[in-house]
């Protein structure tokens, strides 16, 4: 495993990011000398978990007893406005006058944070962010660091989580290579080759993701404690294959599949009938999991769809990728196009979601269908 992070660590992009991960941890250290408040936000999978984890140990190991940390697991891609209003007031209330710091881990960095962030700037607090999402550069000017892949000319495929370990190891002497793994495998990030992956770290990358489920309350400690320990995490994990195994058959029972003139296929999933919006797995997850079935009957240019009530998930294989598709561009063709119809959207190139507004859902749905048939065959 050393060598293998040793082998990612050394390339240009995180040579470049090191300036920037100092910056960061030089932040959280001044916060935890001033005694100020710390909150830290994750998202809800196992990258953010695992981001989530290695600064949490780093602060507490720092803060010697005091109580200045607290924790909030993200159900989105987004810093909604209410709940940074919510976050503002529960430190004022119990930390009058100390200007607070937060911590933002796989999230948050994109234009619909704006508003959450400018708040948070308003207030006088100060925020870090570490994310492997693409930003926006008026959040960015927001934030008072930025650690991201995308401003040293990367791209997603250095998860918040690999990110995290190394604001981390800056701010306390820990160990935190093995979360830097599981956030490499949990975001399938092509940094880590097949060969390189433990099988127990790719059980609690599976176990993370099913314990951030939205119906199981949980801390990160309950969290790093399950899965360090191995009957806890081999429970889990077969839980967590279950479920996945029975949703994705349910949803192949929904799944329409289109083949387009310019050679790609698309495959259509109605996730509304096939799976509880809030349980375990994710959308993403099931329309992923389909996606691998599938990918192993088809070898060429295959995108797949999973919607249901306002939202949209998209996954799409290499052969698709390499052949023209990028999800994010969609999303953000669409975002322009149909000002009206769409709340948010974001991701990665193969792996993205979208919120319509209120009644757009099919409108939006039809619209990805069509910018995917005129990619050049």
């Amino acid at each position: 495993m050393d060598d293998s992070l040793a082998r990612i660590l050394a390339d240009p992009v995180m040579k470049s990011l090191h300036p920037e991960i100092k910056r960061a941890a030089g932040i959280i250290h001044s916060a935890v000398r001033d005694s100020r408040p710390i909150l830290v936000r994750y998202n809800n999978d196992a990258d953010g978990m695992s981001a989530g984890m290695a600064i949490r140990n780093a602060i507490l190991s720092e803060l010697n007893g005091r109580p200045l940390l607290f924790e909030h697991i993200n159900n989105s891609a987004i810093y909604e406005q209410g709940d940074a209003l919510a976050d503002l007031s529960r430190l004022s209330r119990e930390f009058e006058g100390a200007a607070p710091l937060f911590i933002l881990l796989d999230f948050g960095a994109n234009q619909e944070s704006e508003a959450a962030l400018e708040l948070l700037k308003n207030a006088g607090a100060q925020c870090v962010i570490i994310d492997h999402h693409p930003f926006s550069e008026k959040a960015n000017g927001l934030c008072d660091s930025l650690v991201s892949p995308w401003c040293a000319k990367g791209d997603s495929r250095y998860p918040a989580g690999l990110l995290s370990g190394e604001v981390a190891k800056l701010i306390a002497p820990l160990e935190v290579e093995e979360l830097q793994f599981i956030s490499l495998i949990g975001d399938k990030s092509s940094l880590l080759k097949p060969a390189e992956q433990p099988e127990r770290l790719k059980k609690a990358s599976l176990a993370l993701d099913y314990l951030a489920s939205g119906r199981l309350k949980t801390s990160l400690e309950h969290c790093e404690s399950a899965i360090l320990d191995e009957k806890k995490l081999d429970s889990l994990y077969q839980q967590a294959l279950s479920r996945i195994y029975e949703a994705k058959e349910a949803a192949k029972s929904q799944m329409k599949i289109k083949h387009l003139e310019n050679g790609f296929t698309v495959a259509i999933i109605n996730l509304g009938k096939a799976i509880r919006k809030g349980e375990f797995p994710a959308r993403g997850t099931v329309v992923g999991a389909v996606m691998e079935e599938l990918s192993a009957k088809e070898a060429g240019p295959l995108v797949a769809i999973g919607y249901g009530d306002d939202a949209m998930s998209f996954r799409a294989n290499s052969a698709a990728k390499k052949a023209g598709f990028s999800a994010t561009r969609i999303i953000a063709e669409i975002k322009a196009e149909l000002t009206n119809a769409v709340d948010s959207g974001g991701g990665h190139d193969v792996a993205a979601s979208i919120r319509a507004n209120e009644g757009f859902l099919k409108i939006v749905l039809d619209e990805a269908v069509g910018k995917i048939s005129q990619i050049p065959a």
